[in-house]
């Protein structure tokens, strides 16, 4: 019975295809990987695609899993309304402060990608997720 069971789970893992999985055409990194409540983190936006995108760190959202839905948390960072364009092989940072109060949760980080007419490409980029496990405290 149990070897039923994992050639079945192995079976509806594998790709029909036998083809590998896409590289990812962009990549959304955090320095510290796990921020917290109240610390600077750097988002940096790396494009791996063939094609230029444009975007603006500076209005990445922070989201948190609630459930299963993703849920963008409010912000009050004010940011120029600027597109910026990320050439191919190129990478962009831009340093944000993580609010202070937070409840605990899984997030993480998205940032939305604007794409040259007639290109077709992911309308945002989420970064890997993070926990925060507790509020910031107040010395």
């Amino acid at each position: 019975m149990l070897m039923l069971v994992l050639m079945t789970a192995a079976a509806c893992s594998s790709d029909p295809g036998g083809q590998p999985p896409l590289a990812p055409l962009f990549e959304l990194s955090l320095t510290p990987e796990t921020p917290v409540p109240g610390q600077d983190v750097t988002v940096v936006l790396a494009n791996l695609s063939g094609s230029a995108v444009g975007y603006n760190l500076c209005t990445s959202t922070l989201v948190r899993d609630e459930g299963g839905q993703l849920v963008e948390q409010p912000s009050d960072r004010v940011c120029t309304m600027e597109l910026r364009s990320l050439q191919p092989g190129e990478r962009d940072g831009f340093t944000l402060v993580m609010p202070e109060t937070l409840p605990r949760g899984i997030y993480r980080f998205r940032t939305r990608l604007v794409h040259g007419e007639g290109e077709d490409g992911p309308a945002s980029v989420d970064s890997h997720l993070f926990l925060v496990s507790a509020p910031a405290s107040n010395p």
